[in-house]
C-alpha cells in the first residue's frame, strides 16, 4: 500500500512540475504528456520489483520458505 502511495506521488508529482513548466512556457498538453509518459516508464519496472519483493517475503514469513533451498533446487550457486 505504500509503495502504490509513493508511485502515485511521483507520477502526480511529475504531472504538477510539467503542468507548471508548461504554464510558464506555453508548450502545449505535449511537454506534460511526455513527462508522466517517462516517468511512468521508469516507475512501472519498480512496482514489479516491489511486488516481487513483497511476495517472497510474504512465503518467507509465512511458510518458512527458505530462498537458498529453492536455488540449490533451481541449480544456481549459493551465495558465500
Amino acid at each position: 500500500m505504500i509503495a502504490l502511495a509513493l508511485l502515485a506521488g511521483l507520477v502526480i508529482g511529475a504531472g504538477i512540475l510539467a503542468a507548471g513548466v508548461e504554464a510558464l512556457l506555453g508548450k502545449g498538453e505535449v511537454l506534460s504528456t511526455v513527462v508522466v509518459a517517462v516517468v511512468s516508464l521508469l516507475i512501472y519496472p519498480l512496482l514489479s520489483c516491489v511486488f516481487t519483493l513483497f511476495y517472497y517475503d510474504l512465503r518467507v514469513r509465512e511458510e518458512g520458505f527458505d530462498l537458498e533451498m529453492l536455488s540449490q533446487q533451481l541449480g544456481a550457486a549459493a551465495p558465500a
